[in-house]
């Protein structure tokens, strides 16, 4: 399983059970999704203020290293080292278009390739 976790609920969310769904940012992190050549059907997503988020980090502690989270931004990494004493997750900016790191093509990329590499590590 591979958790991303977001911020908050955009006010462009079409859906209350599915976070970014309907925003430009949910089109994105599904391009980095693919570009990461990870399976879809492993994926989960959250926002840190989700009622889900708590259940996602408890399986985290429960399972350890065979759960991956992503954290989604500086405000959700935030959290999650709160959450996890060992702080084990990787960090990619948010997805919004209004993150300008996002328009940093060889930046993404190269994050991207990181992000893909730790995702795919044993």
């Amino acid at each position: 399983m591979i958790i991303f976790v977001g911020d908050k609920p955009s006010k462009q969310n079409l859906s209350p059970d599915t976070p970014f769904v309907g925003t430009q940012s949910y089109k994105r992190l599904l391009e980095w999704i693919w570009e990461m050549d990870v399976d879809i059907n492993l994926v989960k997503v959250c926002n840190r203020q989700d009622p889900g988020y708590k259940k996602y980090i408890a399986l985290y502690k429960y399972f350890g290293e065979k759960i991956k989270i992503v954290a989604l931004g500086k405000n959700a990494a935030k959290d999650l080292r709160a959450d996890l004493a060992e702080g084990n997750f990787h960090e990619l900016p948010h997805p919004s278009g209004l993150n300008r790191v996002v328009n940093d093509k060889p930046l993404m990329k190269r994050k991207l390739k990181e992000c893909r590499e730790w995702l795919h590590a044993d």
